[in-house]
């Protein structure tokens, strides 16, 4: 009998009670009820939800070892893309399956009404799964794999698969790298094309686009914006990236590239690498959903930026970012806003006018602070020095994330070094993104702080994220400073910020 997902409406898993205390859970970013989380899948609008697979351990918190047979699809549906229902997992590997090494990143599509699960089974190959409307109860294919991993003498390599419809075929393309290994200089990022009538059999055709400048492409995401095409992915090595450029032909020409995360780390996990992927705080994986009324929202990934032994105690492990609203601007790269709708969860305002910054000088915002806000704030435009804001402050300054503009570099920073005291805390690498402000434009922050999370949009077309652990109870003020000239904050509102939860 079919189930009806409205019955789950609501419906919060009991684990998220007993996680609750933890003063650096997120209360308004989407995380698992319990355990470990990684890349966003299989997002979809469908039957009035708003569908969102993620690559789950639902039975430990420590980070995965490669194809240890842990990786499951969790799965949460929500109808405004704020609040959201924890379902039941989706796929699970099977034993004696090609994928009883996990079941990996991949997407979801509607082929003939019927919604269909794609993903990368470990080491099988690319296979597939069907539900009926509600998206509950998954049954995997006989004919699985249906796109076998190759032997070894083809061009192509399986990995994360993403497909689209195109008059009569399916289309997909599989993630991966031309060239060996994942490390920056001996691998390109490269999308192997296969199509299909019915997507049980397929055929190989072609590179999506010759190899580009990233290591590799993992859960890639294809789509039209605007009048051109966005290729959506993550690479091993610095994290979420995009192109932009024309499709035609069944090819793709990227004409620009972009970067959402400013880091680089090491691409295989293991204890001893420097920079860790998964205790780097960074944004690593993206999934996107096209909204009713046309507006591209994406999603993504943040990791922990504490140590893997920490993740394994605390019991979870893994976020989402908040809900970022994509656009193209003129110059082919991406316009990134908050999503509109996060201004339902905004209580109790506050409002400092016409704030008046000394050069070289830090100046407390007295009645602005905590740890669950979120904080706009437009600064007096200038022709140099450097001009920004310090949150999650301790009384003493020993505790500080600092949001840096500086005029002469026309960089927006985002430094985690003096987030916090604690040792646990790994992922302290700033994060560095180009920001050109025009002549005479003001900076525009809307700074959202989430106990552990911070994300700082600037002007809609930059926006920053980092993992912060504060250690003091006290490192919660907002402090205003200006470097080598004055400034004056023009007008600053805080909120305080509700919880997707029910208390």
């Amino acid at each position: 009998m079919e189930a009806d997902l409205n019955q789950f409406e609501n419906y919060i898993d009991p684990r998220r009670k007993e996680l609750a205390a933890d003063r650096y859970r997120p209360l308004y970013h989407y995380q698992p009820p319990a355990n470990w989380m990684n890349d966003p899948n299989g997002t979809i609008f469908w039957n009035g939800w708003y569908h969102l697979f993620y690559q789950h351990r639902p039975y430990d918190s420590g980070p995965p070892n490669p194809a240890d047979g842990s990786c499951h699809w969790g799965h949460a549906a929500s109808k405004d893309l704020i609040h959201w229902t924890d379902l039941p997992v989706a796929l699970a590997p099977s034993p004696d399956g090609p994928d009883n090494k996990g079941c990996f990143s991949g997407c979801t599509v509607i082929n003939n009404g019927v919604p269909t699960i794609i993903y990368y089974g470990v080491y099988g190959g690319i296979c597939i799964a069907t539900s009926d409307d509600d998206m509950i109860t998954w049954e995997k294919s006989v004919h699985n794999p249906v796109i076998p991993a190759p032997t070894g003498d083809e061009e192509w390599k399986v990995h994360d698969p993403f497909v689209w419809k195109k008059e009569d075929y399916w289309y997909c393309i599989s993630g991966s790298q031309a060239g060996e290994g994942r490390q920056i200089g001996t691998s390109h990022d490269a999308g192997f094309m296969f199509r299909s009538k019915d997507m049980i059999t397929w055929e190989y055709m072609y590179p999506l686009y010759e190899p580009g400048k990233e290591s590799d492409l993992a859960v890639p995401d294809f789509f039209k914006l605007g009048d051109k095409h966005c290729l959506l992915f993550a690479s091993h090595t610095r994290g979420v990236q995009y192109y932009i450029g024309t499709y035609a032909d069944n090819k793709f020409v990227p004409e620009s590239h972009g970067r959402m995360n400013y880091t680089v780390f090491e691409a295989v996990d293991t204890e001893n690498t420097p920079h860790d992927r998964v205790t780097s705080g960074d944004i690593m994986s993206p999934g996107s959903w096209e909204l009713y009324d046309g507006r591209r929202m994406m999603m993504v990934w943040v990791t922990e930026g504490r140590t893997r032994e920490v993740q394994t105690s605390s019991g979870w492990s893994g976020t989402m970012s908040l809900p970022r609203e994509i656009s193209l601007s003129d110059d082919n790269t991406l316009e990134i806003r908050p999503l509109s709708e996060l201004k339902s969860l905004r209580k109790d305002q506050s409002t400092l006018m016409d704030i008046h910054l000394n050069k070289d000088k830090v100046m407390s915002l007295g009645g602005v602070g905590g740890n669950c806000i979120e904080i706009e704030a437009e600064f007096q435009s200038s022709d140099s020095g450097e001009i920004g804001l310090k949150v999650c402050c301790s009384r003493d300054g020993s505790e500080e994330t600092v949001i840096t503009y500086s005029y002469e570099k026309q960089t927006l920073t985002l430094d985690v070094s003096k987030s916090t005291l604690s040792k646990d805390f790994v992922g302290t690498a700033s994060q560095e993104g180009p920001l050109i402000l025009d002549d005479g434009e003001s900076l525009k922050l809307r700074v959202f702080i989430d106990r552990s999370v911070v994300e700082v949009f600037a002007n809609d077309r930059q926006c920053l994220t980092k993992r912060i652990y504060p250690s003091r109870e006290d490192s919660i003020r907002v402090r205003g400073f200006a470097n080598k000239k004055d400034s004056t904050i023009k007008i600053l509102n805080k909120w305080n910020m509700s919880s997707i939860w029910p208390s």
